[in-house]
This record gives structure tokens, sequence and C-alpha cells, in this order.
């Protein structure tokens, strides 16, 4: 059971990283989602409402039963995520029922339930219905770029909150002194301090709408420092906002090399925890096509594992071709120092690449692996120019 759980976390939560599978499943939950948005859409025309009842209806019934069956999932699956490694699986669950984007998932199907089990009528139906418009937002978990803006502002609130104070600060200060300012002289734009807001935030964001503008010299003085300040208000949240990113992009990298090792076979029987332990001594690596990897004969010190992609092995009789979930390089490690087998990629390829020392640090703390890895090795022996008995 725990198998199934972990493969089918992969293929949910991997963003389809290597997987045909997983990209299918994201490809429909996509298509669906598109679909109910088109739906409600064209629903919203009277006529088309009444004339195409029936297949809204079913298209609203079959994307909720869809949609259950997915937020279901992701909780029973959520306790193979690494973040969760150290917490019970209630907790776990608990946690992740109460993420935004579960809670948005929730929300959507709602409504549906509410009218079959009579927790509402016909009339509020069309109430709820907006709850719908929700469905948009499950885009989220499938767009990298709107998942780092929510993650962002969630772990930069209290320093965007600092900003904000300081921008509404500023804020009041401009309204109050061009209201000082042209206050008696245009009563109709400046004549109170919350009149003159307009104008002061049409200037701190530098839109400057042109309806108010200063007719004083002092006033265009005070105009002019206040466009100034706006520049460092919005450009000190540009800066958290930056900052921000670039933390979220590496903890993702993260993760994602995280499932990249998870989908390799040869790392099928450790924990979480294994595999996250694993993770932190490899790095990512994308090659193009006709990239000479490793060269015959030279001092071997990496080990690489192919996470997309083909790598064409030269060997003494032929050639071999590697694919997701193959390894390379380890041959030299266990047997002489120095490579057998001269690699080259056949297309694009993704790899995760492992020092000499913590591959050897691998097998030493892990011996299931290391039983796999050198059955693999004896498996291998063709690869070298002459036949060997030992690995």
């Amino acid at each position: 059971m725990s198998i199934l759980r972990k493969r089918l976390f992969l293929l949910l939560e991997g963003w389809g990283q290597a997987s045909l599978t997983g990209r299918i499943i994201d490809a429909i939950l996509i298509s669906l989602i598109l679909v109910n948005i088109a739906a409600l859409t064209l629903s919203s025309v009277h006529s088309w409402a009444l004339k195409y009842q029936t297949m809204w209806v079913a298209i609203e019934i079959f994307s909720v039963i869809v949609f259950s069956a997915e937020y279901l999932a992701r909780i029973w699956v959520c306790v193979e995520n690494p973040e969760n490694i150290d917490l019970p699986s209630w907790k776990a669950r608990l946690k992740c029922i109460f993420k935004p984007i579960m809670i948005v998932d929730l929300v959507a199907i709602l409504p549906l339930y509410f009218f079959l089990f009579g927790f509402v009528g016909l009339a509020d139906m069309r109430y709820l219905r907006i709850f719908r418009v929700l469905r948009i937002m499950k885009l989220v978990r499938y767009s990298p770029a709107m998942q780092i803006m929510g993650t962002v502002l969630h772990a930069e609130k209290r320093a965007i909150f600092s900003a904000l104070m300081i921008g509404l600060v500023v804020l009041f200060l401009a309204s109050s002194v061009i209201y000082a300012v042209e206050g008696h002289i245009q009563p109709e734009a400046f004549g109170s301090i919350p009149s003159s807001m307009w104008w002061a935030m049409a200037t701190l964001t530098t839109v400057g709408y042109g309806d108010v503008t200063p007719i004083t010299l002092t006033g265009k003085i005070v105009g002019g420092f206040v466009m100034l300040m706006g520049i460092g208000v919005f450009g000190l949240w540009a800066g958290i906002m930056a900052s921000g990113f670039s933390e979220e992009l590496r903890r993702r990298g993260f993760q994602v090399q995280w499932q990249m090792i998870a989908q390799n076979p040869i790392f099928a029987s450790l924990s979480a925890k294994e595999v996250l332990e694993v993770s932190r001594e490899v790095k990512p690596v994308t090659l193009q096509s006709n990239y000479l990897i490793l060269r015959k004969n030279v001092k071997a010190d990496r080990v690489f594992f192919v996470v997309s992609g083909h790598v064409e092995a030269e060997l003494p009789k032929g050639t071999e071709i590697l694919k997701n979930g193959d390894y390379f390089g380890e041959l030299g490690i266990l047997h002489g120092g120095l490579t057998s087998t001269t690699f080259v990629t056949l297309d694009e390829v993704q790899l995760l690449e492992m020092g000499r020392r913590s591959f050897e640090e691998l097998l030493a703390r892990h011996p299931q692996v290391k039983e796999k890895i050198l059955e693999k090795a004896y498996n291998r022996r063709h690869w070298f120019d002459e036949e060997i008995s030992e690995i």
C-alpha cells in the first residue's frame, strides 16, 4: 500500500517529471478545469443556459466526481511529501487539508454536494455558483509562476506589511502637504486630505492620470518629491519580491531534485527521509544532444543517474542505450579507478550527478542499495575490454 501511495504521490505532485503517466494526468485535469471555465462562462448567456442545460449539468456532475477523487487522493498521499517526513500521518493530512490550494479545491466542489444533500435549494444554488469560479484557481497547482507568487507573498508577509505601512505613511504625508499647498487654490481637487489622496496615490505609483495636477510652483516641487518617494517605496517592494522569488526557486529546485531521486528504481527501497538525505548529495545537470559526458580510461570520480533523455554507452562490442531509471559511472569507482566506457548524449538529457565520495558513503550507509548496484555492475562486465569475474 505504501508503494502505491508513493507512486500516486509522484504522479499527482511531481509535475509530471520524467513520467508520461504524470503528464497525462496533469493534462486531463488542466483540460477539465478549462472545460469548467468555458462552461461557466457560456452558461451565463441566458439563451444558452436553457438550450444546453443538460450538457451543463453533465459537465458539472462529472467534474465534481473527478475533482472529489483528486481531492481525496491528495489528502491520502500527502504523507509522502518530504516536508512531512517528521510528522505523524494525521498531522500531515490535517496540514494538507488547511493548505490554501486545498481549501480552494474543497470550496469549488461543495455547492453541488450542498444541493444533493438538501442543505440548499435550487434558488440558493444560483448564489453558490459563484464558488465554481474558484475552479480557475486550481490552475495555480499547474503553474509554477503562480505557485511561486503565492508562496512568496505568504513567506514575505511581514516584510511586505512593513513596506505597505511605509507606503501608507508616505501617502498620508504627500496628501497632507499637497492639501496645505494647493487646497485653497484648487478646492475641488485638493479641498481635503481624503480627496488629495487620489492625486497622491496616482503620483506615488507613477501612474499620473493627469486629471488632477498641482498648478503652483510649490505644488509642482512637492509633486516631484512625491514621484521620487514613490520610486523608492515601490522599489522596496520589488526588492522584497525579487529576493523571495530567488529563495523560493532554490527551494523548489531542491524539491524537484528529491522527486527525481525518488523515481529512480535503485532508491525504491529507501524511506522518504533516506531519499531526502541522498538528494542533498546530488546536483541536477541538463545536457544537450551529442555531449560527451565521460571518456573511457579517465579518472572515475562521478556517478550519473538518468532522469530523462537517452545516453549512449560505447562498448567494446557495440553500443547500449541508457534511459530514465538507468545510471552509469559506477564501474570505474568500483573497479580500477578509471572509467570503463565512453558516454555520449543522444538528445537533451537530464541527469543527477553524484561525486565519488558521496557515492562511496551511499554504499556504506545503505546495504540494500549497494546490493542492487553490485548486482547491476556484475551484469555489466561486458562493458570492459577484458572479461572480469568480480566487481
